[in-house]
């Protein structure tokens, strides 16, 4: 058993086998060809951005519906593997543009499109750089704001209901972020490896490249292959 890492919670899905497997990694590949194109035909432009402060992320999230994150949360549950595997930004990423197309009506390019301006975001990425588990180097998740004004994340590796669904201020606890140390950033973008850059050298997230989308989506395939291979529950609570 890995540190950190509570293998008695089956969660969502429960044991893998290979046709659950490889059915879900065609999906999640046809979902990377998807992005990528809408990346093409709505946002060619992306250009690197700065990092800010989380308050500051918090301003550009534009509000959405409470059941809205919760809907999202019930499908990302199965959409991915979730466990401490280096792959939280994947999910973050291709979380959060789901729940952009779903606020956009189902239009991907009027999602992708909306993200690029940066200025007022259905979803983002909640990025903090002081997890407090295994030996990962940044932790991410999908983050909104509400109608409510309430901030909420998606992560099935830290919130104890069914939907993933969890506020801000709780996993930042669980997941031993800081303010300081958390920024919100668009998915259309990569985070820095750090917030500290060297002399003279900017900290910028810079945007993905369109091939980038495919190779996320292979990451998350390969999470699905490897709890087939190697016996692994879909889901994996971090044990705070």
């Amino acid at each position: 058993m890995r540190r950190g890492l509570d293998r008695g919670v089956m969660g969502p899905g429960g044991a893998v086998d290979a046709v659950r497997a490889a059915s879900q990694g065609s999906a999640l590949r046809a979902w990377g060809e998807a992005i990528a194109g809408a990346v093409c035909e709505s946002a060619p432009e992306l250009s690197s951005l700065g990092l800010t402060a989380l308050q500051d992320g918090v301003q550009r999230l534009r509000p959405v519906s409470k059941d809205l994150v919760h809907t999202v949360g019930w499908e990302l549950r199965d959409a991915f593997v979730w466990r401490n595997d280096n792959r939280c930004i994947q999910r973050a990423a291709f979380g959060a543009l789901s729940l952009a197309q779903r606020e956009a009506g189902g239009d991907l390019n009027a999602a992708v499109g909306q993200l690029a301006r940066n200025d007022a975001m259905a979803a983002a990425m909640a990025v903090t750089y002081t997890p407090s588990f295994g030996n990962a180097r940044l932790h991410s998740a999908v983050i909104a704001r509400t109608t409510d004004d309430e901030l909420l994340v998606i992560d099935h590796l830290f919130a104890d209901a069914p939907d993933g669904v969890l506020p801000l201020e709780e996993w930042m606890r669980r997941s031993g972020a800081t303010e300081s140390s958390s920024n919100i950033l668009s998915p259309l973008v990569m985070p820095p490896w750090s917030q500290h850059g060297g002399a003279g050298i900017p900290v910028r997230a810079r945007a993905h490249r369109p091939a980038e989308w495919s190779e996320f989506a292979d990451h998350l395939a390969s999470s699905w292959r490897e709890s087939a291979d190697f016996g692994l529950p879909q889901h994996e609570r971090v044990h705070r």
